[in-house]
């Protein structure tokens, strides 16, 4: 990592520590803390922990009830991940403006796979890169819980480490992707979120559409386009139990980085099936989770899902179609908003010529959506 590099991000990182500090320390917003610490596992970090602040605060201008929020969190890995990120939800004018600005830096340590539905489990490389990104984003209210707005999306990514990754440092170059490299999108989002609880929803729906160009003009090393649609939908069964189902689609389309290519897998995805263990030009998926609560502190949740990468929207053909399967313990470590430390046990399948990545343990902090 070169010394220049290395201090912006240092006092990046001061600058974000300084603003939640100050935050913090604010009484105007600090009405409540939440502080929960983080340990989680997955197959891709290993051990990891670390630490979470979330202050939150009830907007009491809106005509219906809203929380500003602030959440900051830092962790390390046992396989030499860290990151730092902070972001908040900002309500103005009577609730009819949402600002959501955010902030991420980390180190990873990540694997690469082959391309396509069909990529072999022999074909794991491991590379290791560092990145900032920031985003900003504001949304004008056009209905009630519906927000529509611009987003602003800046990010610089530097692979730090190749040596490992031949056919991956093969693929760039053939790319003409250098290794040092500028994502500057600018895009739309609208949003519908009608959820009881952002940590643990018992009702409601949270819908997000979103379109970014990301272009040469504004800074971008590369031009292409992102395309996101994402539908949540959280039905209550009886005073404890909750059916979660979610719905997904990521397509690129143009002269797409690698880093940005739509992936499947992971602890908030198919669990069982790795993390971005498939990569192409577009992802579809589908989850479907029943929770139960048992007790103030325990639960459990039982999981399925589907899903596949494909080279384009017009080639959705599921003859190696990727499921998962697997169920859970929950421990509330906060028992008012319900902050949930959880473990899942994940089965990955998939049919035809595609591998199967079998049997994961996952160990997180709040649901997987």
């Amino acid at each position: 990592m070169s010394q220049s590099i290395f201090t912006r991000k240092s006092r990046l990182l001061s600058l974000c520590l300084s603003l939640s500090l100050g935050f913090s320390a604010t009484a105007t917003w600090a009405t409540e803390r939440i502080i929960v610490p983080i340990v989680f596992y997955t197959p891709d970090t290993g051990v990891a922990g670390g630490a979470s602040i979330i202050w939150v605060k009830p907007y009491e201008e809106a005509s219906k009830p809203r929380k500003d929020s602030l959440s900051t969190f830092i962790f390390l890995t046992q396989k030499g991940q860290s990151m730092f990120a902070t972001s908040a939800n900002k309500f103005l004018d009577q609730g009819n403006w949402l600002l959501t600005p955010s902030i991420a830096l980390g180190l990873s340590n990540s694997n690469h796979y082959a391309f396509g539905a069909t990529a072999p489990a022999n074909s794991l490389e491991k590379y290791e890169s560092e990145f900032i990104k920031l985003k900003l984003g504001a949304g004008k209210q056009l209905w009630q819980d519906t927000f529509l707005g611009p987003e602003l999306v800046l990010e610089r990514l530097n692979y730090t480490d190749l040596n490992k990754a031949p056919q991956l440092s093969a693929y760039l170059n053939q790319q003409a992707e250098p290794n040092s490299q500028s994502l500057h999108g600018l895009g739309i989002r609208l949003k519908r979120d009608t959820r009881d609880s952002s940590f643990y929803p018992t009702q409601g729906v949270l819908s997000q559409f979103a379109l970014r160009r990301f272009d040469r003009a504004l800074g971008s090393d590369f031009n292409y386009d992102r395309f996101e649609l994402e539908h949540r939908r959280y039905l209550p069964m009886g005073d404890k139990s909750v059916l979660a189902i979610q719905a997904k689609i990521d397509v690129a389309q143009g002269n797409t980085p690698y880093s940005d290519l739509p992936t499947l897998g992971g602890a908030n995805s198919l669990r069982g099936v790795l993390k971005d263990r498939y990569r192409d030009n577009a992802a579809l998926s589908t989850q479907i989770e029943w929770r139960q609560i048992v007790s103030a502190r325990w639960g459990y949740a039982v999981f399925m899902g589907a899903g596949d990468v494909f080279d384009g929207l017009n080639n959705t053909r599921f003859t190696h179609l990727k499921y998962a399967f697997g169920s859970g313990l929950r421990y509330a470590l906060n028992d008012q908003e319900r902050i949930n430390l959880r473990l899942d046990l994940g089965y990955g399948g998939a049919l035809g010529s595609a591998e199967a990545d079998g049997m994961n343990m996952y160990i997180q902090i709040t649901e997987a959506f």
